[in-house]
């Protein structure tokens, strides 16, 4: 920038000291602090180094070598905007905070508008979908030991792992594991013993049948126990060599039978 085009530029150096203020007339700049503004106002407590400032960002600019910032004051009562508007609309997106209302909000004021969350040289990983209205992980998510996943309120339902084993939790209501593909099967699935991975127990969509892929072993109940509900069967001990079957049928009525064992 030369003299020529240099209107100023300083209020006097002994009231400013090191901090002048430019204004480049050239290039239609502004300098608190530098007099080679390179944005439309740069502020600049300390130079950062030598590189290039983003062309699609470099209307305002905050320099400093350590820590460096913007603040937005406001009444206690009041709320802090930034603004984000076009002319097709004046409040597009904002970021604001709101210190009564112990509130922060940040994204989209418009109804079609997507809020993505970007790391990794702008790799999206997780997106706010408005239109779908639902919110989609693009890469893996992954929780600490203790913390839950919930669900509802912080009773309803919860997944977590404890450092050694999983819960899968229900805390109000019935609970439901529900495979909706047609013809299809659930699988229950655990360790082999030898590193490997077997189906322990199959559901069967297909054929409407349970399938225990692996001997099944029960707890027979009290043989002082009968079946509660209609259509109900139970297996009780009579003794060391004897089981009794117990049935409950339509009519109410527990029937019986003893099975001899050898």
């Amino acid at each position: 920038m030369t003299d020529q085009h240099r209107e100023i530029y300083s209020f006097i150096q002994g009231i400013l000291g090191s901090y002048p203020f430019v204004i480049d007339s050239e290039n239609a700049r502004v300098g608190v602090g530098t007099t080679s503004p390179l944005g439309k106002l740069h502020v600049r407590s300390a130079n950062a180094g030598s590189f290039t400032y983003d062309t699609a960002a470099d209307d305002f600019i905050v320099e400093s070598n350590a820590n460096g910032g913007m603040t937005i004051a406001t009444a206690a009562a009041n709320t802090g905007r930034i603004i984000f508007a076009s002319p097709d609309d004046p409040t597009g997106a904002e970021i604001s905070f709101s210190q009564t209302g112990n509130l922060m909000k940040v994204g989209p004021t418009t109804g079609s508008s997507d809020l993505v969350l970007q790391a990794a040289s702008g790799t999206e990983f997780l997106r706010l979908d408005a239109g779908e209205d639902q919110g989609k992980f693009r890469k893996h998510m992954r929780f600490d030991d203790d913390v839950q996943a919930r669900f509802g309120t912080h009773t309803d339902a919860s997944i977590r792992h404890d450092d050694s084993d999983w819960f899968l939790q229900c805390g109000k209501g019935d609970f439901y594991i529900q495979n909706l593909a047609d013809g299809r099967s659930t699988y229950l699935r655990s360790d082999d013993g030898s590193g490997g991975v077997a189906t322990y127990l199959t559901i069967d969509g297909g054929r409407e049948e349970v399938v225990a892929n692996k001997p099944l072993v029960q707890t027979p109940a009290s043989s002082s126990d009968d079946p509660t509900n209609n259509g109900e069967l139970i297996f009780t001990v009579a003794s060391n060599t004897s089981i009794k079957v117990k049935y409950k049928g339509t009519d109410g009525q527990v029937r019986s039978t003893s099975l001899t064992l050898s």
